[in-house]
């Protein structure tokens, strides 16, 4: 009987923790990816139909650096006009997050290749958002 009620306190004791890892780092994440591509959808909903949208992103994690809370944001890059002059945002770094709710901890560069790979961000805007998690236990906000 000891025998039985001790092996369960030690499965329990190993699994919790293995449980609350695999929810941090694969459950929660997934999560937050599901929120930011809807607010992804509600962004490409809101722009006008002739939009020439060159490449979209998404990213989750935490937006300030602080290390206490996880945001998501999506974003569409364009050549039609919609949002703000990626040339002007690129070499941008403080003034980033307040201009375009861009999370200051994201990389543009790596958010869209195919900015980074242009001759000029001339001619380039991007269209974001920030918005709220489903989630804060994701770990990418950490």
């Amino acid at each position: 009987m000891w025998r039985r009620i001790l092996t369960g306190l030690l499965a329990a004791a190993v699994l919790l923790p293995l449980s609350a890892c695999a929810y941090g780092f694969v459950i929660a994440p997934l999560r937050n990816d599901r929120a930011a591509g809807r607010l992804l959808e509600e962004l490409l909903a809101e722009l006008p139909p002739e939009t020439e949208i060159v490449e979209t992103a998404v990213w989750a994690g935490n937006s300030a650096g602080t290390g206490n809370h996880t945001e998501i944001w999506a974003g569409v890059l364009n050549r039609s006009g919609a949002g703000d002059s990626a040339e002007e945002l690129w070499d941008c770094s403080g003034g980033f997050a307040i201009r375009l709710d861009f999370p200051s901890t994201a990389n543009l560069r790596e958010l869209f290749p195919a900015l980074a790979a242009a001759d000029s961000r001339e001619g380039y805007f991007i269209y974001g958002r920030l918005g709220e998690a489903a989630t804060q236990w994701d770990l990418r906000g950490r």
